[in-house]
């Protein structure tokens, strides 16, 4: 079993003070940023190394609005920066841009998926660095993510509004990302930096 990867996720802002953090990503969650621009992200190239960019769409959990050609924009100025981000399936379906070695994520808020529809999306990806699926607590979202969890290489499944503790349950049985939170939470269900360190940590040995 593979220590799971903790992904600290905050809105958009300063990564400093985060950085020496016992997380091993700092995801900034740009959507948090009114008015987002090309030039925002250059204050992150420094943290390249750390840091995972999200733009969330509004139909998805995401907070401010964005044009699909900033988007674009911005995606491709990222990775030019050689930083990792996170890009939705529908946005990747809609529009070609690069998604080796990033994280490919889709969100249901409102209804469950089919897992053989969910197996057709991500099978066409290679090299990913993981495949994401988010699901809220529905009734029969558990049975989804574990099969997901079971077929699909690399992994990270979340349950949405569910207690905290099934995330962690879920990365021990092979979700690759656990995303946290230290102020706000920037997800239903998310547990706290210091508690899943804490877990994860006495699992693990260290």
């Amino acid at each position: 079993m593979n220590k799971p990867l903790i992904v600290l996720s905050i809105p958009y802002g300063d990564v400093s003070e985060y950085i020496n953090s016992e997380a091993d990503y700092i995801e900034v969650r740009l959507d948090y940023k009114k008015n987002l621009t090309i030039y925002d992200i250059d204050e992150f190239l420094k943290y390249k190394e750390k840091v995972i960019l999200t733009i969330r769409d509004l139909s998805e959990g995401g907070i401010f609005p964005i044009r699909d050609d900033a988007k674009l924009n911005i995606y491709k100025k990222i990775f030019d920066y050689g930083i990792k981000y996170d890009v939705e399936m529908r946005f990747l379906e809609k529009y070609k841009i690069p998604y080796e070695g990033q994280i490919v994520s889709s969100h249901y808020l409102n209804s469950l998926p089919g897992i053989n529809e969910l197996i057709e999306k991500y099978k066409k990806l290679d090299n990913l660095f993981t495949a994401k699926v988010a699901i809220k607590n529905i009734n029969g979202y558990k049975s989804i993510l574990a099969k997901f969890l079971e077929i699909i290489n690399n992994p990270t499944v979340i349950p949405i509004g569910a207690p905290w503790y099934e995330r962690i349950s879920y990365s021990l049985l092979g979700s690759k990302l656990l995303y946290v939170y230290d102020k706000v939470q920037t997800g239903e269900g998310q547990p706290k930096l210091s508690i899943a360190a804490k877990i994860l940590k006495e699992i693990f040995n260290g």
